[in-house]
């Protein structure tokens, strides 16, 4: 059975019918916006696989170009003299990505207290070196070039080792934004002179505001007269084509129920 409506213009009545059983759920003009939306899905970017974006932290400002690991993955080096400057960053495969770091005031950096032969979970061998974080004292760090509404993981590590009988090191970060209300995580390092420490951090699944940002703020916490952070990994989560081939499998079922006429 028919739904319709009836206009009348100057005698003539137009009937325009809106469901139907030969039209399926939609009219033509429906078809068509689906149409249209679809090829809009269709065209966007769609990563094929995760991006990821090494970070070393700690280096002289004349040392600022990424470097080659032995397994081939290229590590990005930033150092804190230049604190306000965008720090434009390459992917594993060196490849330019539209991502830059942005260190605000805070950090210093360090030739020591870091381990020659690479950090826990670091997909690449990082040297000794890193950024620390005085007791008493703050620094933020903020992250752009994302989309807006981008997911992203990024995993904070740090290590220690020490030439003193022992040492302990806590640094704390926040995420700020109301889109990422997640709890504050520490890497709380504990070494001697015969033991170094390494430990990591993940915020996972965290959202690029509308400016395309994401900023973390670093704090020593109490108890603790220095904080470590030598090497960050960013992982930009692929966009899932399901909405795209929802779209597309719509398209081609209501073009067959439009086609059928009785």
């Amino acid at each position: 059975m028919k739904s319709s409506f009836q206009t009348r213009s100057t005698g003539i009545e137009t009937r325009v019918s809106l469901l139907s059983s030969e039209d399926g759920l939609w009219t033509k003009a429906g078809r068509v916006a689906l149409l249209l939306l679809g090829l809009l899905l269709l065209l966007q970017p769609v990563h094929s696989q995760a991006q990821t974006i090494l970070i070393h932290t700690g280096y002289l400002s004349s040392y600022n170009d990424p470097y080659e690991a032995e397994d081939g993955e290229w590590v990005n080096k930033l150092a804190t003299w230049g604190s306000s400057t965008k720090r434009a960053l390459v992917d594993t495969e060196k490849g330019a990505t539209s991502l830059f770091w942005q260190t605000e005031a805070g950090f210093t950096n360090t030739v020591t207290g870091g381990p020659s032969s690479g950090l826990l979970g670091f997909p690449a061998p990082i040297p000794q070196y890193g950024f620390y974080l005085d007791s008493g004292k703050t620094a933020s760090v903020i992250l752009s070039g994302f989309e807006p509404g981008t997911l992203v993981d990024i995993t904070f590590y740090a290590t220690l080792k020490t030439t003193a009988a022992s040492a302990i090191r806590g640094l704390t970060i926040n995420v700020a934004g109301d889109d990422n209300a997640q709890e504050a995580r520490t890497l709380a390092l504990s070494a001697t002179t015969a033991v170094s420490d390494e430990q990591a951090v993940l915020f996972s699944h965290l959202i690029a505001d509308l400016e395309g940002t994401i900023r973390f703020n670093f704090t020593v916490p109490d108890g603790y007269a220095r904080g470590h952070l030598n090497g960050v990994k960013i992982e930009v989560i692929p966009e899932p084509a399901f909405f795209s081939l929802l779209f597309a499998g719509g398209l081609c079922f209501f073009r067959r129920r439009g086609g059928r006429r009785v």
